[in-house]
């Protein structure tokens, strides 16, 4: 089959539905990183905590009990010291186990969630419009490759085979020509994109409110565990604010995409005017042709059409739009799709 011009049409809508795919699963790398910080988090946390455990039972009280001097020692500097450093540290590991690391662990379960939704979302949502694209592409290239051959009428086109009579079938098969394929595609692109910025604002505040819920996190372990022993340095919390940044551009690209996919042109050209039985062009070209359904001229340079009426079409060429002359003598362009040329 033919392509009809439209390789470079398929090739455009396909590079633009890539580039909203690559721009979603971006947003889940981000996700990533926020994974890998909190990852590092509750690694870091886990091993304080160990050897927190392990200088505890060093310095546990108990341990001394089966001195001889053991009720002495207890009274001196030292013991006390000693006493009151495990007791701290008993107390920062306690908050770092019930509360640090079990919120770890909620924040590290709902962003694996998140990075599994969003790869879903990113191929669901280029399904969608791979296929519908495919769709009209087929409709399209199946309508034109019936309009080159000669043994089929306008008429029988537009009717796919249907009988003149059957007012019912015919407006069943004229809703299915490609102009209302046409704004079924367009239809489809925007419901996606109308969906895929409502996706792509719930990815941003989730993802800004995991960052929070880290930070938060994190500080309150700190002030804790400071308040044990102010000594003790803890790693910095990594700034996150290049990763919005990239977010907001990864949406700015997901528009720029759409724009795209909705400024298609894929109208594609009707056939050369030799392709048009020879019964139709003779006069020079000139034939006479049916009006299928009522057209309202757009601008100076079209007519008005009503169903039924009988015009004279003196251009038919490369365009969707043929020059055509009414009954009292008016002449403009109107849709080649509504004419049925006839003997």
């Amino acid at each position: 089959m033919k392509s009809h011009g439209f390789s470079l049409e398929k090739e455009s809508t396909n590079l633009s539905i890539n580039l909203i795919k690559c721009a979603i699963l971006k947003i889940g790398d981000y996700y990533g990183k926020q994974l890998q910080s909190v990852n590092a988090d509750i690694d870091y946390l886990n091993n304080l905590c160990y050897y927190g455990k392990q200088i505890m039972m060093i310095l546990d009280p108990k341990e001394f009990s089966d001195l001889p001097t053991n009720e002495g020692f207890r009274k001196q500097p030292m013991s006390l010291t000693f006493s009151t450093i495990h007791d701290s540290m008993n107390q920062a590991i306690q908050y770092l186990t019930n509360k640090t690391l079990p919120e770890l662990e909620r924040q590290k379960s709902e962003l694996s969630n998140k990075i599994k939704e969003i790869n879903n979302f990113a191929e669901s949502n280029i399904n969608i419009l791979t296929k519908i694209y495919d769709s009209y592409f087929t409709h399209s290239n199946h309508f034109f490759h019936k309009r080159e051959d000669s043994s089929l009428d306008l008429n029988q086109v537009i009717r796919c085979g249907m009988t003149e009579n059957d007012e019912k079938s015919l407006e069943i098969s004229i809703s299915r020509s490609f102009h209302f394929k046409y704004m079924e595609l367009f239809k489809v692109v925007l419901d996606q994109e109308s969906m895929t910025y409502w996706h792509l604002e719930m990815f941003h505040k989730s993802y800004l409110a995991l960052v929070q819920d880290e930070d938060d996190t994190i500080c309150a372990a700190t002030k804790e565990i400071y308040a044990c022993f102010p000594n003790i340095e803890l790693k910095e919390i990594r700034n996150k604010q290049n990763d919005e940044e990239n977010i907001i551009r990864q949406k700015s690209q997901i528009a720029a995409a759409f724009f795209k996919l909705k400024s298609f042109t894929g109208t594609p050209k009707l056939p050369n005017i030799e392709m048009v039985p020879k019964i139709w062009k003779e006069n020079g070209g000139i034939f006479f042709a049916r009006v299928w359904s009522d057209y309202d001229a757009k601008n100076d340079d079209e007519v008005t059409l009503r169903k039924k009426e009988i015009v004279k079409v003196t251009k038919a060429n490369l365009t969707p739009f043929w020059l055509v002359e009414k009954a009292d003598g008016k002449v403009g362009y109107a849709p080649c799709t509504i004419l049925e040329p006839v003997e």
